[in-house]
């Protein structure tokens, strides 16, 4: 395994053994939402299940940069 292969498995093994997103405590999506609201999303996209089809870690995978307005539903604010 190659030193990219390596910190690609680690950050893969973090994910899953601290069971929340890298990229949650600096998600600027969360600062424009109710505690109430916020909690749903992180609990089903940070923190839970659907935390692989987040939409918001595949554009920031895809293209470096996250729209402020994308939902991890892969829906767009207004």
């Amino acid at each position: 395994m190659n030193r990219d292969q390596t910190s690609s498995a680690a950050q893969e093994g973090n994910t899953e053994k601290n069971n929340h997103c890298p990229s949650l405590e600096k998600c600027q999506i969360w600062r424009d939402f109710s505690s109430n609201t916020k909690f749903f999303w992180i609990k089903q996209y940070c923190q839970g299940s659907k935390q692989q089809s987040c939409a918001r870690a595949k554009c920031k995978r895809e293209t470096g940069t996250v729209p402020a307005n994308l939902l991890p539903n892969g829906s767009l604010l207004d």
